[in-house]
Order: C-alpha cells, then sequence, then structure tokens
C-alpha cells in the first residue's frame, strides 16, 4: 500500500502536466525484482 501511495506521489512530481498511472512507476521498479526473487530462491533451494 505504501509502495503504491508513494509511486502516485513520485508521477505527480515528476511530470506534473501529465496524468500517468501509478501502476506504471510500481510495474517498473516491481517485475525487476520478482524476477530477481525467482532467479535467486531457485539457486538457494538447490545448493
Amino acid at each position: 500500500m505504501l509502495l503504491v501511495v508513494l509511486a502516485d506521489a513520485t508521477v505527480g512530481t515528476l511530470v506534473p502536466p501529465t496524468e500517468i498511472s501509478a501502476g506504471i512507476l510500481t510495474a517498473m521498479f516491481g517485475a525487476p525484482f520478482f524476477i530477481f526473487i525467482l532467479t535467486t530462491s531457485g539457486k538457494a533451494k538447490h545448493s
């Protein structure tokens, strides 16, 4: 919840004249983090 609120505030501050969805900024940070978790958790189980 806090991540979405911060993303919405950041998007509103960075590009004031346009309205960009907070989901876009959240996905930009969330997708690489999710991939990182998937790749590292698979290696930890097999070691």
